[in-house]
């Protein structure tokens, strides 16, 4: 359950760190707002796996949604003809130039392992504390729910 609060404070936290803003219309965690409460800051030995989205081209997702109304459409001539991971995978065309360049940073960083998802867009990421602050440039913190102790 711990890890589950870790990995939600890499897109609260991560995101106000200074290199990461990319969206500047999403604001940082305010406690006076939010649902969820900053505690303590883990270990830096602590252990925990999230994931990492690779950015896929606008145009390649755009298809890929063009493609799953089709199949989803009993109207179409497509409806039901779903696609392989192979196929899905040759759409999304991830180059594998940047996958690997995101992998090395973790790994670089101490990560202790990083996975490729079969569709190459996504990498899971088992780190240590200390391994992803570093990668991330940015400080983690645990979190709880102001209503729900578990978070499923």
């Amino acid at each position: 359950m711990a890890s589950m609060w870790l990995s939600l404070c890499l897109c609260v936290v991560g995101a106000s760190a200074e290199w990461v803003k990319k969206e500047r219309d999403v604001p940082v965690h305010n406690p006076d707002t939010s649902s969820w409460v900053k505690g303590d800051r883990p270990p830096a030995e602590h252990t925990f796996t999230f994931i990492v989205a690779m950015r896929v081209d606008g145009v390649r997702r755009a298809e890929l949604e063009r493609l799953f109304w089709e199949v989803s459409d009993p109207a179409h001539e497509s409806y039901g003809r779903h696609r392989s991971v192979e196929e899905i995978t040759k759409i999304l065309a991830v180059p594998h130039e940047s996958v690997e360049q995101v992998r090395e940073h973790f790994l670089a960083a101490g990560a202790a392992s990083v996975a490729l998802a079969p569709n190459r867009d996504m990498l899971t990421v088992h780190s240590s504390v200390a391994a992803a602050e570093a990668a991330l440039n940015t400080t983690l913190h645990f979190f709880t729910h102001k209503e729900r102790e578990l978070v499923r």
